[in-house]
């Protein structure tokens, strides 16, 4: 979205700064992309269960490395935050709901509230720098990194990446206003991987709605299962 904003401005020579703030998280560290991830990802494959780290520290490499051109081309000053540790379900799906409200005190004293770490991501774009400088990686209200610098051994891979984003998004068709071509490119690589989900893997993703549909699902499923076998049934004439 930011590669096709980028476009328009380009194109109508917009002038007035635009802010765009990147949500990172510290588990980016566990992330182990490389260019074998990258060509497995663009075929719909899942290899292991890293995917929420790699898509993180994706987010900070493609900062890396278009953050100066969209300041110079786009005005657009792109920079990342990590929140820090906030009261939210991510990664506790499998909890009970009896579960979640009884560790709620726990997690009030441990985890930041929603509205807090929704204010840190509003406050790295409200900063007076956020205009003049591109690039920065902060947690909170700290600077953490200039990615720009900091990320330049990972370069290469961040090429790599950008270039590999733009062919299965199909950019280049997308700023030419022409229709994604059909069983190919991201639509058909995402649909080949809910394709190899199980139910309760793509369940596990969705939001909270879904799993619901998914819970009632599951025990109408087993409900019907007792009662077929008890020999108890309806027939129609």
């Amino acid at each position: 979205l930011t590669e096709l904003i980028a476009h328009c401005r380009e194109a109508s020579r917009a002038v007035r700064p635009l802010r765009v703030i990147n949500v990172a998280s510290g588990h980016e560290n566990e992330s182990q992309l490389d260019q074998g991830h990258l060509e497995l990802a663009s075929t719909g494959g899942n290899s292991r269960h890293s995917d929420y780290a790699d898509s993180k520290r994706a987010l900070l490499l493609w900062t890396s490395v278009r953050a100066q051109s969209l300041a110079f081309k786009s005005h657009i000053f792109v920079h990342a935050t990590n929140p820090g540790k906030v009261n939210t379900q991510l990664g506790c799906y499998w909890m009970p709901w009896w579960l979640w409200h009884l560790t709620k005190p726990g997690r009030a004293w441990r985890f930041a509230p929603l509205a807090e770490g929704a204010l840190s991501i509003v406050i790295a774009g409200l900063r007076p720098e956020a205009t003049y400088k591109f690039g920065e990686y902060l947690g909170g209200q700290q600077p953490l990194e200039d990615l720009v610098v900091w990320r330049m051994p990972e370069k290469q891979l961040a090429v790599q990446l950008v270039r590999w984003a733009g062919e299965v998004t199909e950019l280049e068709r997308r700023r030419l206003g022409q229709p994604c071509a059909a069983g190919r490119g991201f639509a058909a690589a995402v649909q080949k991987a809910r394709k190899s989900l199980s139910d309760d893997e793509d369940d596990r993703w969705s939001n909270p709605e879904r799993r619901m549909r998914f819970k009632v699902k599951a025990r109408s499923s087993s409900w019907s299962d007792g009662v077929g076998s008890n020999g108890v049934g309806s027939h129609s004439g």
